[in-house]
């Protein structure tokens, strides 16, 4: 059984590193290209997508035991796109702190036994929302 307590820390201390990029980024930050038709805003969209995506998964495995597997994250993010270039900038950005806190609250929730399998599992993201967020937190520096 593994340990899933550093995981659940490292959701909440990304979720607060979002938080507080979100509260000091200005209008014209969130459109600061990242390369390949994102932008900031781009960025949270996807994050905001992501973690209400892995929050249903917890959610769904919580009341069934049945965690499923994702889709193909590509073919996904490549239906998400274009929406997500849709959505206004500060609005998106908000999603992307309110989808991870829910989505910390989800996984918080499920037991450490239920947290373990689920990490155990090919769907280790589900729980560890952490690895994600820091992927996309460490693009958004680089650009600003």
């Amino acid at each position: 059984m593994t340990d899933t307590s550093a995981d659940v820390q490292r959701n909440a201390e990304t979720t607060t590193r979002l938080r507080e990029l979100v509260a000091k980024l200005t209008t014209d930050e969130l459109a600061i290209s990242l390369g390949g038709g994102w932008n900031i805003a781009t960025a949270f969209a996807h994050l905001a997508f992501w973690d209400g995506r892995q929050r249903g998964a917890v959610e769904h495995y919580a009341a069934t035991g049945e965690l499923g597997s994702s889709e193909s994250d590509d073919a996904v993010n490549m239906g998400l796109e274009p929406l997500a270039s849709l959505v206004a900038g500060r609005a998106v950005a908000e999603l992307a702190v309110e989808a991870a806190e829910a989505a910390d609250a989800a996984i918080e929730q499920l037991s450490a036994d239920a947290r373990s399998s689920v990490v155990d599992s090919a769907e280790a993201h589900v729980v560890r929302r952490w690895d994600h967020r820091e992927e996309h937190l460490a693009q958004i520096a680089s650009a600003l």
